[in-house]
């Protein structure tokens, strides 16, 4: 009995995945969209910040931030 409580676990963690990919990929449009919005207001501020393949800001010091 305990097996099945873990297989109904497992069926919805497995279910969601698609729902989470969805969602990451609308919010990643909506990054790149607002990124672009902030290019054409104040480009030096998107100067200040590469994009690695993650998505994540990497500041020209070095350090690592999240836009």
């Amino acid at each position: 009995m305990h097996f099945n409580g873990l297989r109904d676990i497992t069926d919805v963690q497995v279910k969601t995945i698609p729902v989470l990919e969805v969602r990451i990929s609308v919010l990643q449009q909506e990054k790149k969209r607002l990124l672009s919005e902030l290019a054409n207001v104040d480009p030096s501020a998107t100067q200040r910040f590469a994009v690695d393949c993650d998505g994540n800001a990497k500041e020209e010091n070095g350090t690592l931030g999240k836009c």
